[in-house]
């Protein structure tokens, strides 16, 4: 299964969030070309990249996000504020290999169905699902149920779903797994588990599950609850790759 890294931006530095609450950011470097560096030398085949102003409209990344594509050789994928036609065609002519997108996706899905076939490999859904219910605009509202949403992609060009458990995200206590076996179940796309990952053993419990691609992690290995390095070695093999997207 792939382990992918996640690097997310706040005014240009590197945080992570709480359950998706701005007031709960933890602040874990100002360098973020520098940590996916770091990333793709403990083996990353892929790095999350998620731009937080651009998810809650008060700005962009986007120079940040460039000087980590040109920095590393590994996959990219960027999600956060991808709203619109242009703003995945923007970060594309970036170079980036995958755009995400969660807002848009829920409320106005024929429109990003029609991207993933103008970009077909470089479109990605995003599910965050909170209670059932999926999450948009930077996940202050909600906008319907989640397994109508991942029912909507069966048949579609998505290269894949990202399923966050918003409740569990940043706090440590485990993936749902339920959750990302129904969507990858309803949708009949790869899947993405993110939210909850504390320990090589969560991750051990989604390979043994096989139910996803892989997981997204992200505070666990800033808080050294997870071994980058370890985790791939154990778990993930070159021909991961293949099983995502681009």
């Amino acid at each position: 299964m792939l382990i992918v890294p996640a690097i997310d931006l706040l005014d240009g530095r590197c945080v992570q969030l709480q359950q998706g609450d701005f007031e709960r950011a933890r602040r874990y470097g100002d360098d973020a070309a520098a940590v996916a560096v770091r990333f793709a030398q403990q083996g990353a085949l892929w790095v999350h990249v998620v731009d937080l102003d651009a998810a809650r409209g008060v700005g962009a990344n986007r120079a940040v996000i460039a000087r980590i594509r040109k920095t590393v050789d590994v996959r990219v994928q960027v999600g956060g504020g991808v709203r619109t036609l242009q703003d995945a065609e923007a970060l594309l002519d970036l170079g980036v290999d995958a755009v995400v997108t969660g807002t848009t996706l829920a409320t106005r899905t024929a429109e990003v169905l029609s991207w993933a076939e103008r970009w077909p490999g470089q479109v990605i859904g995003g599910v965050d699902a909170r209670r059932g219910q999926v999450q948009v605009k930077g996940w202050s509202a909600s906008a319907g149920g989640e397994r109508a949403l991942a029912g909507a992609l069966r048949g579609s060009k998505l290269a894949g779903v990202v399923y966050t458990a918003v409740d569990r995200d940043g706090m440590l206590r485990g993936p749902d797994l339920a959750g990302g076996r129904a969507t990858a179940d309803a949708s009949g796309l790869p899947v993405l588990l993110s939210g909850g990952i504390g320990s090589l053993a969560d991750l051990q419990a989604v390979a043994a599950a096989g139910v996803a691609a892989g997981a997204i992690v992200g505070t666990a290995i800033y808080e050294r609850r997870v071994d980058l390095k370890t985790a791939v070695d154990a778990l993930q093999r070159a021909e991961d790759a293949a099983r995502w997207a681009a």
